[in-house]
């Protein structure tokens, strides 16, 4: 027997690739878990985060005299933007019932509450 037949052998022995396959299976799955975590909690705390860049771009702007003024208005929509996309992958229940008529209050983009935090600092 060849040292290749043996560790084919061996191989289908330890039944390797069933193994292998259930832990794909279980890592793809607890990605699917974090991601949906994630997502809501991105949810959840949207305000706050949107809070914190506005303050954050309200400081860097008094502090360096509005010299990256523009700079940090792309930042904060650029954070929006991810933001929006990680909150996205929270499980799809709670995506439609966000989008219902009883959520008629959803919190506005971040887009927009980020740029009046700037224009506002005292919110």
């Amino acid at each position: 027997m060849s040292i290749n037949e043996s560790l084919k052998k061996s191989i289908d022995d330890l039944d390797i690739d069933r193994r292998v396959e259930d832990l794909n299976k279980l890592a793809l799955q607890t990605i699917q878990e974090v991601k949906a975590s994630v997502g809501a909690l991105a949810a959840d705390h949207r305000g706050t985060l949107e809070e914190w860049v506005g303050k954050a771009t309200y400081a860097v702007d008094a502090r360096t005299d509005g010299k990256y003024h523009d700079k940090m208005q792309k930042f904060s929509v650029v954070v929006g933007n991810v933001v929006e996309k990680v909150a996205d992958q929270r499980p799809a229940a709670a995506n439609d019932a966000s989008t219902g008529p009883a959520s008629s209050q959803a919190p506005a983009p971040m887009r927009a509450s980020v740029q009046d935090a700037v224009s506002d600092p005292t919110s």
